[in-house]
């Protein structure tokens, strides 16, 4: 499978996602300002920025749960052919921890053409081990036939996971606006 995108497949709205990424980037120092200039209230501006943020993120989970349960999606055959290894440093009381994330890459064929895509999901070694995809294992994919280059593992953790991120967000932008009206 070639590692190029044609023009046609690829994500579109690139300029305006990089442009709400560069309003995003830009409003965190203008916040921090206004904490400085409006002391009173720079607590509950401030807040009110990660609050914004975190709706904001939680939306676009959303959304994107929502168009994935509507996009019109087969089930094909697929395998396991490699296991992505991720690695992180965490500070702890012993000094810096080596900590592995495993994501594993399936590959399937779809109307006679190959593609290859990795999981949405990675897993520590532990959960890995008990739950995750072995390589070589038959997997079942779920693919959207009007974008098969995003196909995901047919699961119910693969099928829910922007609901469950949407879900987790609401509830911290939730508890950071109750934290910061009060």
């Amino acid at each position: 499978m070639s590692t190029e995108e044609k023009p046609s497949t690829m994500k579109k709205h690139s300029k305006g996602t990089m442009l709400l990424g560069t309003l995003v980037f830009l409003s965190f120092p203008i916040s921090v300002i206004c904490v400085f200039v409006f002391e009173n209230i720079g607590g509950q501006i401030l807040g009110g920025w990660f609050g914004l943020l975190t709706g904001f993120i939680a939306f676009g989970a959303f959304r994107e749960f929502v168009v994935s349960s509507f996009r019109e999606s087969v089930i094909v055959d697929g395998s396991v052919i490699q296991i992505n290894v991720a690695t992180k440093y965490v500070d702890n009381d012993n000094g810096r921890a080596m900590k592995e994330y495993f994501t594993p890459e399936f590959q399937y064929r779809f109307l006679g053409r190959e593609y290859q895509v990795s999981s949405y999901i990675s897993r520590d070694r532990v959960f890995h081990k008990l739950f995750g995809p072995k390589v070589g294992a038959a997997v079942k994919i779920r693919v959207p036939v009007n974008a098969p280059q995003k196909g995901e593992l047919n699961s119910l953790r693969g099928r829910y996971i922007h609901l469950l991120i949407g879900l987790t967000l609401s509830g911290v932008t939730g508890v950071i606006f109750y934290f910061v009206m009060s």
